[in-house]
């Protein structure tokens, strides 16, 4: 038990590393303004800097704070976006192994996560990646039924709006077992994988009579709501508005496919260690459905849902395990150098 406990805080911690190495990579060979989603940044930061627009104060408060606060520190909007770059990198890969070894995640999942996620978490998104690994954290604790997991989401959102999507389902994993009977419900493996295939093909044929649903619901919000339309119709940002606009890409498809996938053996295979996560991925995949249309947006908020699955999939149960071990290291050596590409190339 030792053995395999020392193996996996080896593997965590070349996981992690190999992520380090990766984004220093392009911070030394890469300015600031290559990487995805620089201009928006930096247009922002001009426009709440002027003091012309003051909707941050409301709307993701610490987020916009930051680099604000940087902005002042460094005298530069360009140095504050560099400056966030580099605390962006280096909290990253410090937050994901304190959660690994917090919570003595398997080496697989940590593994995966970075290879997917890492590189736009650890470069690219300044608002968004303490939210995601605050919600991370969040349903990993909530498991436990701490009530703190609820102040951590409410953090989440104060750097980042969309962190709100993590809530109902971290809400379920806390109050589950006050409502045993509606519970069942959800024991049914099979029913379930139905049911979401049907709740998929609805989605599929109406969705845009849900979008304009949500379009009008979101019309009646506050002034500074108003931006988050374009979640529901071409995306959250300057990324996703241009990739909206573009045919649907066989890497959507392919990562539609993929998560379907993952959901699936998740309900599955998930025994007893699971159980608390069930109607937690349910719900989040559920989400998830919702806001794949867009590429982007389909891609950055599958964050909140897809690295809990990851980090409390039931890896022991597939076989032969040397090969899948094997096959979770050839997964992540090629997906990660195109995870790096992704971030400067932008979407």
């Amino acid at each position: 038990m030792t053995e395999n406990s020392n193996f996996n805080k080896v593997m965590v911690a070349v996981s992690v590393f190999c992520l380090f190495i990766s984004v220093m990579y392009i911070r030394y060979n890469y300015d600031s303004f290559n990487i995805a989603d620089y201009d928006a940044y930096a247009y922002f930061t001009d426009v709440y800097w002027s003091g012309f627009d003051r909707s941050w104060i409301l709307s993701e408060p610490f987020g916009w704070g930051s680099l604000l606060a940087l902005r002042w520190v460094t005298g530069s909007t360009h140095y504050a976006i560099v400056a966030a770059h580099w605390l962006l990198s280096l909290t990253t890969c410090a937050a994901i192994l304190l959660l690994s070894y917090r919570y003595r995640l398997k080496w697989q999942g940590v593994m995966m996560s970075i290879a997917m996620f890492g590189p736009l978490l650890a470069i690219v998104t300044i608002r968004a990646t303490p939210a995601y690994l605050l919600c991370v954290g969040a349903a990993l604790l909530a498991a436990r039924g701490s009530l703190f997991a609820l102040a951590l989401v409410g953090l989440a959102i104060l750097f980042h709006n969309t962190a709100i999507l993590a809530l109902i389902p971290i809400l379920l994993i806390l109050f589950q077992n006050k409502f045993p009977n509606s519970v069942k419900i959800f024991e049914n493996k099979t029913v379930i994988i139905v049911a979401s295939a049907i709740t998929g093909l609805i989605f599929l044929f109406y969705r845009q009579d849900l979008f304009n649903l949500f379009e009008n619901i979101i019309a009646i919000a506050p002034g500074f709501m108003q931006k988050y339309v374009v979640y529901f119709t071409s995306g959250g940002s300057e990324a996703a508005v241009n990739a909206a606009r573009e045919p649907t890409s066989l890497f959507h498809i392919f990562f539609i496919a993929g998560a379907t996938l993952m959901f699936t053996l998740y309900i599955f295979l998930s025994g007893e260690e699971q159980r608390t996560y069930r109607l937690f991925a349910i719900s989040s995949f559920a989400i998830y459905i919702v806001l794949s249309t867009n590429p982007v947006t389909s891609f950055r908020q599958s964050i909140f849902w897809i690295i809990p699955i990851l980090l409390t999939f039931p890896w022991e149960k597939l076989r032969p395990t040397p090969a899948v071990s094997l096959g979770v290291i050839a997964f992540s050596l090629v997906v990660l150098p195109i995870g790096l590409g992704s971030v400067i190339l932008s979407y």
